[in-house]
């Protein structure tokens, strides 16, 4: 916490043209706030990132609370999203589909941008957003 306050604290001093790279954690924080990031140009890392303006997020937010009647959790998003991806990558390529996924590169997700597993076992695409005109975008 402490260096990201410095860090934010010390870009806003300088003035210079430097490029500040944060992760999700930077959008709870008590020492910059949204205004700031944006007017520093701040780009942020967010690998659990969910666009909640989505047709995809609200058909889900939709169904979730008529299922469950509350507020689903960022689990939910990424266990749903989870599912639907590796569901259909088994309907498609049988029980060896992780050989499919080294050879296609990216595949699009239902409630997050997509998904990267051809040179891991870890999802290697990772979503950068950034607040424009007050509202949070991403911008890969």
């Amino acid at each position: 916490r402490r260096q990201r306050q410095m860090c934010i604290r010390d870009r806003d001093n300088i003035g210079a043209d430097i490029t500040l790279v944060g992760n999700s954690r930077w959008l709870q924080s008590r020492y910059a706030d949204f205004q700031q990031l944006e007017r520093l140009n701040v780009f942020i890392l967010a690998p659990d990132y969910v666009d909640y303006q989505s047709d995809n997020f609200r058909s889900f937010l939709k169904k979730y609370q008529r299922q469950y009647g509350s507020i689903p959790t960022n689990y939910s998003y990424i266990g749903y999203d989870m599912m639907l991806f590796f569901g259909k990558q088994l309907q498609e390529g049988g029980t060896l589909f992780q050989n499919q996924l080294r050879e296609s590169g990216m595949y699009q997700g239902y409630l997050f941008k997509g998904y990267n597993y051809q040179e891991s076992n870890d999802n290697a695409y990772i979503p950068v957003i950034q607040f424009k005109d007050g509202v949070l975008q991403q911008v890969n």
